[in-house]
């Protein structure tokens, strides 16, 4: 394994190894990938590790994100991260929100609670990170991915993503004009959560949705 760090951990509730890896100035032997007991030992440590991590690139990711919203929801829409430090493994809960209330958000435990795999992070299977991504269950290390492709991705790529994540924040993204939200608007099989975001720009922009356009509560 070259230029990454492997943080290995137990989780004591299912008694699963995983490790998290993560691109970094540092290098680790195969060897230390062998010792499961050091791994147990240093369980707690390695993810609070993972989670300074996660904190470390949050507040600049944050920041990229929110400034490609629509300037009529400059201010308004806000992405949220905590972290559970009482927690054993160091859960956390992130979220969408909309003048402060919460538009759509996932905890942690909650994604692994449906999932056990995507506890594993770099090491979850791939159909497993996919399935979790289509529906919004991303736990944060997971966030973080999305959200990186997100700001790589044109959003042509973006609206039509299979992270429904991607698909909200390129919805609300100042990229993404009148006419693209009405051609969206009147697609067949749109998320509730897409319809919410739609609506919000409508309301926002003081525009009248097209006729027949689905409303949501």
């Amino acid at each position: 394994v070259h230029d990454c760090v492997v943080n290995c951990a137990v989780d004591p509730d299912r008694t699963l190894l995983y490790y998290q890896m993560d691109i970094m100035d540092s290098r680790i032997t195969t060897d230390s990938l062998r010792h499961g007991t050091r791994a147990q030992q240093s369980g707690r440590s390695a993810r609070q590790l993972m989670n300074k991590h996660i904190t470390t690139r949050w507040s600049k990711i944050k920041r990229d994100v929110e400034e490609r919203l629509a300037p009529s929801l400059a201010g308004r829409v806000s992405l949220f991260m905590t972290g559970y430090r009482v927690h054993h493994n160091e859960a956390g809960r992130w979220a969408i929100r909309v003048d402060g209330e919460e538009l759509f958000g996932v905890g942690d435990c909650e994604t692994w609670q449906i999932d056990p795999w995507i506890d594993a992070g770099e090491c979850a299977p791939e159909e497993n990170l996919r399935a979790a991504k289509a529906v919004g269950r991303h736990d944060r290390n997971c966030l973080l991915h999305s959200l990186r492709d997100y700001l790589s991705l044109p959003i042509s790529s973006a609206l039509t993503s299979p992270d429904l994540l991607i698909r909200l924040l390129a919805i609300l993204d100042r990229r993404t004009g009148k006419r693209t939200l009405r051609e969206r608007a009147s697609e067949a099989g749109l998320h509730p959560l897409e319809t919410k975001c739609i609506q919000l720009r409508w309301q926002a922009e003081k525009v009248h949705p097209p006729a027949g356009t689905a409303k949501t509560d």
